[in-house]
């Protein structure tokens, strides 16, 4: 795995088969140390032992989705495809500014925008059962009175 691991880290520059930006992109502190565990290449590889090309890695995981049981993902709604809005929330969580989350995925400002704009939608329900489940409140937050303060007043979305 060692061999690899070389290829993969420290980071490196990486090419945007869309833009053909180049991307300078470092690894994971936890990808890292699951390389480390693998035996043999990180990589995908044919049958032959070859680099995919992205019409034969499309070919074979359109295969695989229609004729193996791991097609259960794509009944499922999951998509290559919703990894890059996946990506772009679990960033925009994790407290990444828009040109934090666009200096690693590439994307531009629209682009991220689009992904996000339901990411603080879904923030603020979680963060709304989890109080419903838990009692909680932040320590700024005051019970409103309903009697003297319409709720939609106080609200700010």
């Amino acid at each position: 795995m060692g061999k690899y691991l070389k290829l993969a880290y420290p980071p490196r520059n990486v090419v945007q088969q869309k833009t053909g930006k180049e991307l300078w992109v470092p690894l994971h502190a936890a990808l890292k140390t699951s390389l480390e565990t693998w035996e043999g290449s990180p990589y995908v590889r044919t049958q032959k032992g070859v680099a995919y090309t992205p019409m034969q890695f499309r070919a074979a995981w359109t295969r695989m989705m229609n004729d193996t049981p791991a097609g259960r993902i794509r009944q499922e709604g999951f998509t290559f495809h919703g990894l890059r809005a996946s990506s772009c929330e679990k960033l925009y969580e994790a407290g990444c500014s828009g040109e934090e989350i666009s200096s690693i995925t590439g994307m531009s400002a629209a682009m991220i925008r689009r992904y996000l704009r339901f990411a603080n939608q879904k923030r603020l329900a979680r963060a709304a059962v989890r109080r419903l489940e838990g009692g909680e409140r932040p320590a700024n937050c005051q019970r409103p009175n309903w009697k003297t303060r319409p709720f939609l007043e106080t609200a700010s979305y």
